[in-house]
């Protein structure tokens, strides 16, 4: 795998995580916050992250319990384009900006943040 590919799936996954440690904490300290989260994620997720996902992304939240645990596996990223190399202006948008990828129900999706504001505020 491309070395810039590695390192941008490397800061996706961090900024995923981030993102989700943040919706969860939210629910857990507001049950009205968690309701939403529960019954309309998306909208919550657009809202977080001050941008509106690609219609065709969905967003399922499921609640653990202690008699049940949830395992998800997201969609593999060496067989994502398997045998296809990065264009130019692909390359380009890995080495230069701030991008948050989020890899939501084994769908990436990349949203390009190209104003001033900093990955840490989206997240």
């Amino acid at each position: 795998m491309h070395a810039e590919l590695k390192k941008f799936i490397s800061q996706s996954l961090n900024a995923r995580a981030e993102l989700e440690q943040k919706l969860i904490e939210q629910a857990w300290e507001s049950e009205t916050f968690k309701q939403e989260l529960i019954n309309n994620p998306k909208a919550v997720i657009n809202r977080e992250l001050r941008q509106q996902l690609p219609e065709d992304v969905e967003i399922e939240v499921l609640q653990e319990t202690s008699k049940k645990v949830y395992l998800v596996l997201p969609e593999n990223p060496a067989q994502v384009g398997s045998g296809v190399e990065l264009s130019e202006e692909d390359l380009e948008k890995v080495a230069g900006g701030i991008s948050v990828c989020l890899v939501i129900t084994s769908i990436d999706q990349c949203i390009n943040n190209s104003d001033t504001t900093g990955a840490q505020d989206l997240v």
